[in-house]
């Protein structure tokens, strides 16, 4: 079952980083693991180490703003989504997540703004 899977990954990752515990992407992956569990704090953390070794991973800003959102955090998500798409503009999920924020938060024109860049960008969603 999935859970198990992640589990597992995460227990991978975790020897990764005990030999390389300047390996960003063990964090970045270990990260998502703990989100795909709704583990959110502990994904955050994650992805606040992968940044700290490689402050240009984009995937990482994603990532966290992600968990931001779900956390119900939406100026954070918005800030990361920015960061994220400030270091790959052509990231149309970064737009997209960035417009449903927008969208939660009642600032329609931005949102609106974001769906069709991310939808110019190739996003289907």
């Amino acid at each position: 079952d999935d859970l198990k899977q992640y589990e597992k990954a995460i227990a991978d990752f975790n020897k990764a980083i005990d030999l390389n515990p300047n390996y960003a992407t063990a964090y970045y992956n270990r990260g998502t693991n703990y989100g795909n569990l709704e583990q959110y704090e502990k994904a955050i953390a994650d992805f606040n180490k992968a940044i700290e070794l490689d402050p240009n991973y984009a995937a990482a800003y994603y990532n966290r703003g992600v968990a931001y959102y779900y956390l119900e955090q939406y100026e954070k998500a918005i800030a990361d989504f920015n960061k994220a798409i400030d270091l790959n503009p052509n990231y149309a999920e970064a737009y997209y997540n960035r417009g449903v924020c927008y969208q939660i938060l009642g600032d329609t024109a931005r949102a609106q703004a974001d769906f069709d860049k991310a939808r110019e960008l190739g996003y289907t969603g």
